[in-house]
């Protein structure tokens, strides 16, 4: 009888389904949700430390912490981004989220078939209440 052509060895092709990742960060405000949004750019974009080191890093959400140091426990802001107020970020009050509103951003990891898709929100806690 007629039986229909099986192929054992098919063929990769680049249509294959895209597996998507989605991931919610919450947390306090200032705890680095944004910051971690940068390093894992960082990170895919990076194939080893020292090429980070030598290269231009890539900041996807302009970001500001204050770092102390010295006896007097000097402080000095550190900013990575341009801080344009057209952005989603407020830069200006301290205790304030920096994050305005929910914002999502999707990588694709290297040689792979899947995005994650990372949602930054305002944090928890800020000081202009709910």
């Amino acid at each position: 009888p007629n039986q229909p052509e099986t192929n054992n060895n098919p063929e990769p092709t680049d249509l294959s389904p895209i597996k998507s990742i989605h991931i919610l960060l919450l947390g306090q405000t200032g705890v680095g949700k944004s910051t971690f949004i940068n390093a894992l750019a960082n990170y895919l974009t990076f194939d080893k430390l020292e090429d980070a080191q030598h290269g231009t890093p890539r900041v996807i959400i302009p970001v500001s912490f204050i770092i102390t140091s010295g006896f007097y426990f000097d402080e000095q802001t550190i900013t990575f981004g341009p801080q344009d107020p057209t952005h989603n970020e407020n830069f200006n009050d301290r205790g304030h989220s920096v994050t305005q509103h929910c914002r999502s951003y999707t990588f694709t990891l290297p040689q792979s078939n899947t995005q994650i898709c990372i949602i930054d929100t305002p944090g928890f806690g800020d000081t202009r209440g709910i």
